[in-house]
């Protein structure tokens, strides 16, 4: 869908996909598309999953790249589900964002969580 181009840096070579809730820790999230994000092996085997130790995220890289894909949600929203990204963070973070949260609250919720990482 994004020509092998990374939805976090926009780098090219974006060959791998990855699930920012894992699959290992949140089945029920795996096959959800708002799940995923496309990025460059780098991005992958390194920030996201620290020496390509796929059993653990990088939390903070985690949150940019759902930050990342609120994007690519937002800008097409005919192909992703706005309301079912939501239920992912929900799940994910066990949190209780309003089903019908703005694209803005949603927005400044990931900011927050963001700011607190660093």
């Amino acid at each position: 869908m994004n020509n092998q181009i990374s939805e976090y840096s926009r780098l090219e070579n974006a060959v791998e996909t990855h699930h920012m809730f894992t699959r290992s820790s949140f089945e029920s999230l795996r096959s959800f598309k708002e799940n995923l994000i496309n990025i460059t092996p780098d991005e992958h085997r390194v920030k996201a999953h620290p020496n390509s130790n796929f059993l653990i995220v990088d939390d903070k890289f985690q949150v940019e790249l759902l930050l990342a894909k609120l994007k690519s949600i937002l800008s097409d929203q005919n192909f992703y589900d706005f309301k079912t990204f939501v239920n992912i963070l929900n799940t994910g973070f066990n949190e209780k964002l309003d089903d019908n949260a703005s694209e803005d609250e949603v927005k400044d919720f990931l900011i927050k969580r963001l700011k607190t990482l660093n």
